[in-house]
């Protein structure tokens, strides 16, 4: 796991457009880690829920509760299975935590959609840094992704979808 903690921060120092492999929930909790770590602006989280093999991470946690505490920060989080706002808080420990903080660090810096009702054929599910940097799921049941801290064309294709997913989405926080 070190090497790859070596090679993401290799490439989100130089922002490559080199895709680095993403092989299962640890790799993933890393990358998501790293964003919230290097995010200057924005985290857009597209997901089927904030599933606990990957979110209940002690260091994405801490680097979550970070970016939110630096000023015109904003988390937004689409979530495609058909829980409640109330049933997906219980769930996730991520949500519990912060929602934890004092209301001033996070008032107006999280926003959240219930995405349940986009079309099944939009299940691959990203992470997107400030509209730059991503990870991209290409199979949900292995965890398998592919991420990039270079490749601006395809972070502001996600950028876009993601505006669509939150506008046909039901805004169930803000």
């Amino acid at each position: 796991m070190d090497e790859y903690r070596r090679l993401v921060n290799k490439l989100a120092d130089s922002k490559e457009n080199v895709e680095i492999p993403n092989s299962d929930a640890a790799h993933a909790a890393l990358l998501i880690a790293t964003f919230f770590e290097r995010a200057k602006k924005e985290i857009c989280l597209f997901t089927g829920e904030l599933f606990k093999d990957v979110y209940d991470n002690e260091e994405i946690r801490i680097n979550a509760s970070a970016f939110l505490k630096r000023p015109r920060t904003l988390l937004r989080i689409a979530y495609q299975k058909s829980h409640s706002w109330d049933e997906l808080r219980k769930q996730s420990s991520l949500l519990e935590y912060l929602f934890s903080l004092p209301a001033d660090i996070i008032k107006g810096k999280i926003q959240v959609y219930n995405a349940s009702k986009i079309p099944e054929d939009w299940s691959r599910h990203f992470a997107l840094m400030d509209g730059e940097a991503y990870r991209y799921e290409l199979d949900h049941v292995q965890r398998t992704a592919v991420a990039n801290f270079g490749d601006n064309e395809n972070a502001k294709k996600l950028a876009t979808i993601f505006q669509v997913i939150s506008e046909k989405g039901e805004q169930v926080f803000a």
